[in-house]
Protein backbone atom coordinates (compact mmCIF):
# COMPACT_ATOMS: atom_id res chain seq x y z
CA UNK A 1 0.00 0.00 0.00
CA UNK A 2 3.11 2.29 1.18
CA UNK A 3 4.78 1.74 -2.04
CA UNK A 4 1.27 2.36 -4.33
CA UNK A 5 0.45 6.01 -1.99
CA UNK A 6 4.56 6.76 -3.39
CA UNK A 7 4.10 6.01 -6.76
CA UNK A 8 0.59 8.06 -6.86
CA UNK A 9 2.78 10.93 -5.02
CA UNK A 10 5.38 10.77 -7.53
CA UNK A 11 3.47 10.57 -11.05
CA UNK A 12 1.22 13.45 -9.27
CA UNK A 13 4.35 15.65 -8.76
CA UNK A 14 5.54 14.74 -12.59
CA UNK A 15 2.04 15.51 -13.71
CA UNK A 16 2.17 18.86 -12.32
CA UNK A 17 5.98 20.03 -13.10
CA UNK A 18 4.92 18.68 -16.37
CA UNK A 19 1.95 21.04 -16.23
CA UNK A 20 4.05 23.79 -15.03
CA UNK A 21 6.60 23.38 -17.73
CA UNK A 22 3.98 23.83 -20.31
CA UNK A 23 2.72 27.23 -19.12
CA UNK A 24 4.65 30.20 -20.05
CA UNK A 25 3.52 33.62 -19.71
CA UNK A 26 3.40 36.26 -22.87
CA UNK A 27 3.86 40.04 -21.41
CA UNK A 28 2.21 42.93 -22.91
CA UNK A 29 4.08 43.99 -25.54
CA UNK A 30 5.84 41.00 -26.78
CA UNK A 31 4.87 38.75 -29.73
CA UNK A 32 5.68 34.89 -29.25
CA UNK A 33 6.08 32.02 -30.94
CA UNK A 34 6.28 28.22 -29.68
CA UNK A 35 9.83 26.38 -29.47
CA UNK A 36 9.71 22.88 -29.62
CA UNK A 37 12.61 21.70 -26.81
CA UNK A 38 12.79 17.65 -28.98
CA UNK A 39 13.31 19.65 -32.54
CA UNK A 40 14.99 23.06 -31.57
CA UNK A 41 12.62 24.35 -33.95
CA UNK A 42 9.54 26.50 -33.78
CA UNK A 43 6.21 26.08 -34.50
CA UNK A 44 2.52 27.24 -34.42
CA UNK A 45 1.15 30.65 -35.40
CA UNK A 46 2.82 33.59 -34.12
CA UNK A 47 0.80 34.74 -30.56
CA UNK A 48 -0.04 38.47 -30.50
CA UNK A 49 -2.43 38.81 -27.65
CA UNK A 50 -0.67 38.86 -23.56
CA UNK A 51 -1.34 36.46 -20.96
CA UNK A 52 -0.46 32.50 -19.99
CA UNK A 53 -0.11 30.23 -23.04
CA UNK A 54 0.22 26.64 -23.24
CA UNK A 55 2.94 25.08 -25.19
CA UNK A 56 3.22 21.59 -23.89
CA UNK A 57 5.83 20.02 -21.85
CA UNK A 58 9.55 21.18 -22.11
CA UNK A 59 8.57 23.47 -24.78
CA UNK A 60 9.29 27.60 -24.60
CA UNK A 61 8.53 30.98 -26.12
CA UNK A 62 10.18 32.58 -28.04
CA UNK A 63 9.81 36.21 -27.59
CA UNK A 64 10.00 39.18 -29.52
CA UNK A 65 8.71 43.06 -29.24
CA UNK A 66 5.18 44.23 -30.80
CA UNK A 67 6.17 48.05 -30.37
CA UNK A 68 8.69 50.56 -31.53
CA UNK A 69 12.18 50.24 -30.83
CA UNK A 70 15.04 52.64 -30.93
CA UNK A 71 18.73 51.97 -32.10
CA UNK A 72 20.83 55.57 -31.11
CA UNK A 73 24.61 55.10 -32.84
CA UNK A 74 26.16 57.82 -30.48
CA UNK A 75 28.11 58.20 -27.28
CA UNK A 76 25.96 59.99 -24.82
CA UNK A 77 26.86 61.20 -22.07
CA UNK A 78 25.97 59.61 -18.46
CA UNK A 79 23.33 57.38 -20.48
CA UNK A 80 21.05 54.89 -18.36
CA UNK A 81 19.61 52.33 -20.39
CA UNK A 82 15.79 52.52 -21.26
CA UNK A 83 13.68 49.87 -21.96
CA UNK A 84 12.72 49.97 -25.93
CA UNK A 85 16.24 51.48 -26.75
CA UNK A 86 19.58 50.13 -27.72
CA UNK A 87 22.72 52.44 -27.95
CA UNK A 88 25.82 51.52 -29.81
CA UNK A 89 28.69 53.85 -31.14
CA UNK A 90 29.06 55.95 -33.77
CA UNK A 91 28.93 55.19 -37.25
CA UNK A 92 32.71 55.15 -38.26
CA UNK A 93 33.40 55.55 -42.56
CA UNK A 94 34.99 57.18 -44.76
CA UNK A 95 33.85 60.28 -47.61
CA UNK A 96 33.49 59.64 -51.07
CA UNK A 97 36.99 61.89 -51.57
CA UNK A 98 38.56 59.63 -48.64
CA UNK A 99 38.21 61.56 -45.42
CA UNK A 100 37.13 59.69 -42.27
CA UNK A 101 33.42 60.75 -40.78
CA UNK A 102 32.19 59.36 -37.58
CA UNK A 103 28.13 60.41 -37.89
CA UNK A 104 25.43 60.14 -35.08
CA UNK A 105 22.19 58.31 -36.37
CA UNK A 106 19.17 57.11 -34.72
CA UNK A 107 16.34 55.21 -36.54
CA UNK A 108 12.93 53.45 -35.21
CA UNK A 109 12.34 49.59 -36.35
CA UNK A 110 8.94 47.17 -35.82
CA UNK A 111 8.70 43.96 -36.19
CA UNK A 112 5.39 42.49 -37.68
CA UNK A 113 3.57 39.22 -36.38
CA UNK A 114 3.82 37.44 -39.97
CA UNK A 115 7.36 37.65 -40.22
CA UNK A 116 8.69 36.63 -36.99
CA UNK A 117 8.97 33.15 -38.54
CA UNK A 118 11.32 33.99 -40.85
CA UNK A 119 12.71 36.43 -38.49
CA UNK A 120 13.84 33.63 -36.29
CA UNK A 121 15.53 32.10 -38.90
CA UNK A 122 18.04 34.50 -39.65
CA UNK A 123 18.51 36.40 -36.41
CA UNK A 124 16.90 34.14 -33.63
CA UNK A 125 15.25 35.47 -30.70
CA UNK A 126 14.94 38.36 -29.61
CA UNK A 127 15.65 37.32 -25.30
CA UNK A 128 18.80 39.68 -24.63
CA UNK A 129 16.78 42.98 -26.07
CA UNK A 130 13.82 42.01 -23.87
CA UNK A 131 15.34 40.39 -21.39
CA UNK A 132 19.21 41.41 -21.59
CA UNK A 133 20.53 37.72 -21.66
CA UNK A 134 21.49 35.47 -24.47
CA UNK A 135 21.88 31.74 -25.03
CA UNK A 136 25.79 31.43 -25.52
CA UNK A 137 25.06 28.87 -28.64
CA UNK A 138 22.78 31.52 -30.20
CA UNK A 139 23.63 34.50 -32.36
CA UNK A 140 22.50 37.93 -30.46
CA UNK A 141 19.32 39.46 -31.98
CA UNK A 142 20.74 42.73 -31.70
CA UNK A 143 23.81 42.33 -32.45
CA UNK A 144 22.67 40.72 -35.95
CA UNK A 145 19.99 44.20 -36.31
CA UNK A 146 22.84 46.67 -35.54
CA UNK A 147 25.48 44.79 -37.92
CA UNK A 148 23.27 45.05 -40.85
CA UNK A 149 21.95 48.71 -40.02
CA UNK A 150 26.12 49.61 -39.46
CA UNK A 151 26.84 48.11 -43.13
CA UNK A 152 24.22 50.05 -44.49
CA UNK A 153 24.82 53.25 -42.99
CA UNK A 154 28.38 52.59 -44.18
CA UNK A 155 28.05 52.20 -47.47
CA UNK A 156 25.70 55.86 -47.85
CA UNK A 157 28.43 57.64 -45.89
CA UNK A 158 31.12 56.31 -48.72
CA UNK A 159 28.87 57.56 -51.06
CA UNK A 160 29.07 61.16 -50.52
CA UNK A 161 32.08 63.93 -49.89
CA UNK A 162 33.01 65.73 -46.72
CA UNK A 163 31.21 69.06 -48.22
CA UNK A 164 27.96 66.95 -49.30
CA UNK A 165 27.58 65.87 -45.72
CA UNK A 166 29.04 68.82 -44.01
CA UNK A 167 26.01 71.36 -46.53
CA UNK A 168 23.44 68.59 -47.47
CA UNK A 169 22.42 66.49 -44.42
CA UNK A 170 19.08 66.35 -45.84
CA UNK A 171 20.08 64.98 -48.71
CA UNK A 172 22.24 61.87 -47.16
CA UNK A 173 19.45 61.59 -43.85
CA UNK A 174 17.04 60.72 -47.18
CA UNK A 175 19.45 58.33 -48.46
CA UNK A 176 19.98 56.44 -45.45
CA UNK A 177 16.89 55.99 -44.83
CA UNK A 178 16.21 54.77 -47.91
CA UNK A 179 19.28 52.49 -48.01
CA UNK A 180 18.03 51.42 -44.35
CA UNK A 181 14.64 50.33 -45.31
CA UNK A 182 16.40 48.64 -48.38
CA UNK A 183 18.33 46.65 -46.21
CA UNK A 184 15.44 45.25 -43.64
CA UNK A 185 12.70 44.73 -46.37
CA UNK A 186 14.09 41.47 -48.33
CA UNK A 187 10.89 39.17 -48.27
CA UNK A 188 12.80 36.83 -50.20
CA UNK A 189 15.16 36.69 -48.20
CA UNK A 190 12.69 36.31 -45.25
CA UNK A 191 13.67 39.66 -43.47
CA UNK A 192 11.23 42.21 -43.01
CA UNK A 193 11.61 44.82 -40.32
CA UNK A 194 9.77 47.95 -40.84
CA UNK A 195 11.78 51.25 -40.78
CA UNK A 196 9.74 53.57 -39.43
CA UNK A 197 12.36 56.97 -39.31
CA UNK A 198 15.87 57.87 -38.95
CA UNK A 199 17.24 61.01 -37.82
CA UNK A 200 20.82 61.76 -39.09
CA UNK A 201 22.10 63.74 -35.62
CA UNK A 202 25.53 65.47 -36.70
CA UNK A 203 28.43 64.16 -38.91
CA UNK A 204 32.15 64.97 -36.93
CA UNK A 205 34.89 65.38 -39.89
CA UNK A 206 38.25 66.51 -39.35
CA UNK A 207 38.67 69.85 -37.63
CA UNK A 208 40.66 71.74 -39.86
CA UNK A 209 38.72 70.09 -43.19
CA UNK A 210 35.14 71.49 -41.28
CA UNK A 211 37.07 75.39 -40.64
CA UNK A 212 38.05 75.17 -44.13
CA UNK A 213 34.36 74.26 -45.27
CA UNK A 214 33.16 77.06 -42.74
CA UNK A 215 34.60 79.54 -44.48
CA UNK A 216 33.88 78.13 -47.81
CA UNK A 217 30.16 77.70 -47.18
CA UNK A 218 30.69 81.48 -45.76
CA UNK A 219 32.25 82.97 -48.70
CA UNK A 220 29.46 80.83 -50.97
CA UNK A 221 27.08 82.37 -48.94
CA UNK A 222 28.06 86.03 -49.39
CA UNK A 223 27.84 84.95 -53.14
CA UNK A 224 24.57 84.51 -52.88
CA UNK A 225 23.92 87.29 -50.74
CA UNK A 226 25.41 89.42 -53.08
CA UNK A 227 23.54 87.92 -56.11
CA UNK A 228 20.58 88.64 -54.36
CA UNK A 229 20.86 92.30 -53.78
CA UNK A 230 22.75 92.34 -57.50
CA UNK A 231 18.73 90.76 -58.80
CA UNK A 232 17.06 93.34 -56.27
CA UNK A 233 18.96 96.12 -57.92
CA UNK A 234 18.44 94.98 -61.36
CA UNK A 235 14.56 94.70 -60.73
CA UNK A 236 14.21 98.21 -59.40
CA UNK A 237 16.36 99.65 -62.14
CA UNK A 238 14.53 97.56 -64.60
CA UNK A 239 10.80 98.94 -62.62
CA UNK A 240 12.32 102.06 -62.86
CA UNK A 241 13.19 101.78 -66.76
CA UNK A 242 9.87 100.99 -67.11
CA UNK A 243 8.17 103.94 -65.64
CA UNK A 244 10.46 105.79 -67.19
CA UNK A 245 9.29 104.24 -71.03
CA UNK A 246 5.86 104.44 -69.60
CA UNK A 247 6.24 108.42 -68.43
CA UNK A 248 7.81 108.92 -72.08
CA UNK A 249 5.03 107.61 -73.64
CA UNK A 250 2.24 109.45 -72.09
CA UNK A 251 4.07 112.71 -72.87
CA UNK A 252 4.45 111.59 -76.29
CA UNK A 253 0.51 111.05 -76.50
CA UNK A 254 0.28 114.25 -74.71
CA UNK A 255 2.44 115.97 -77.54
CA UNK A 256 0.88 114.27 -79.96
CA UNK A 257 -2.84 115.46 -78.77
CA UNK A 258 -1.31 119.30 -78.63
CA UNK A 259 0.00 118.88 -82.03
CA UNK A 260 -3.44 117.77 -83.05
CA UNK A 261 -5.39 120.34 -81.78
CA UNK A 262 -2.83 123.44 -82.77
CA UNK A 263 -2.93 122.24 -86.40
CA UNK A 264 -6.89 122.38 -85.76
CA UNK A 265 -6.94 125.46 -84.44
CA UNK A 266 -4.64 127.00 -87.06
CA UNK A 267 -6.41 125.31 -90.13
CA UNK A 268 -9.88 126.80 -88.43
CA UNK A 269 -8.30 130.54 -87.65
CA UNK A 270 -6.79 130.15 -91.83
CA UNK A 271 -10.03 129.06 -93.63
CA UNK A 272 -11.76 131.71 -91.36
CA UNK A 273 -9.26 134.55 -92.10
CA UNK A 274 -8.72 133.32 -95.97
CA UNK A 275 -13.01 133.81 -95.72
CA UNK A 276 -13.23 137.31 -94.26
CA UNK A 277 -10.19 137.92 -96.81
CA UNK A 278 -12.56 136.76 -99.94
CA UNK A 279 -15.46 138.56 -98.96
CA UNK A 280 -13.35 141.62 -97.78
CA UNK A 281 -12.15 141.26 -101.70
CA UNK A 282 -15.71 140.59 -102.54
CA UNK A 283 -17.24 144.00 -101.08
CA UNK A 284 -14.21 145.81 -102.21
CA UNK A 285 -15.10 144.37 -105.78
CA UNK A 286 -18.76 145.68 -105.77
CA UNK A 287 -17.53 149.05 -104.46
CA UNK A 288 -14.55 149.33 -107.25
CA UNK A 289 -17.83 148.62 -109.86
CA UNK A 290 -19.70 151.14 -108.08
CA UNK A 291 -17.07 153.42 -108.88
CA UNK A 292 -16.59 152.81 -112.45
CA UNK A 293 -18.64 155.62 -113.75
CA UNK A 294 -16.09 158.18 -111.53
CA UNK A 295 -13.15 159.80 -113.38
CA UNK A 296 -10.70 158.23 -110.75
CA UNK A 297 -12.33 154.78 -109.53
CA UNK A 298 -9.17 153.62 -107.63
CA UNK A 299 -8.59 156.62 -106.09
CA UNK A 300 -12.40 156.78 -104.85
CA UNK A 301 -11.88 153.31 -103.41
CA UNK A 302 -8.60 154.40 -101.62
CA UNK A 303 -10.33 157.10 -100.17
CA UNK A 304 -13.07 155.27 -99.34
CA UNK A 305 -10.68 152.50 -97.64
CA UNK A 306 -9.09 154.85 -95.71
CA UNK A 307 -11.86 156.96 -94.47
CA UNK A 308 -13.24 153.20 -93.04
CA UNK A 309 -9.74 152.83 -91.79
CA UNK A 310 -9.70 155.71 -89.62
CA UNK A 311 -13.01 155.35 -88.37
CA UNK A 312 -12.18 151.81 -87.20
CA UNK A 313 -8.82 152.79 -85.37
CA UNK A 314 -8.44 154.17 -81.90
CA UNK A 315 -9.52 157.93 -82.13
CA UNK A 316 -6.48 157.93 -78.93
CA UNK A 317 -3.50 156.63 -81.15
CA UNK A 318 -4.60 159.00 -84.42
CA UNK A 319 -1.57 160.76 -86.07
CA UNK A 320 -2.87 163.25 -88.80
CA UNK A 321 -0.72 165.42 -90.74
CA UNK A 322 -1.94 169.22 -91.76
Amino acid sequence: ACCCCGCCIGWLITFIVLIATSLKTLDQGHLGIKFEHWSQTISGEPMTEPGVKSVGPLNNLVRYPSVFQMVYFDDFENYEQQEHEVVKPLVHSRTYDGLQVYVRVSFQWKLEAQHIKSIYEILGGAEDLLFDRRTEDKPSFVESLVRFARGALTQVCSQYTASQFFGNQTLVEAKMRETLQATFNQPEKGLVISIQGLQLRSVDLPSKYEAAIAETQKQEQDYQTAMAERATNRMKLDSELMQAEKKQEELLVDAQGNVRAIMEENRAWVEQYTNFQKKQAQSYAAVLRALNSSSDPYGALFELMRQKALKAHNPDKVTLSM
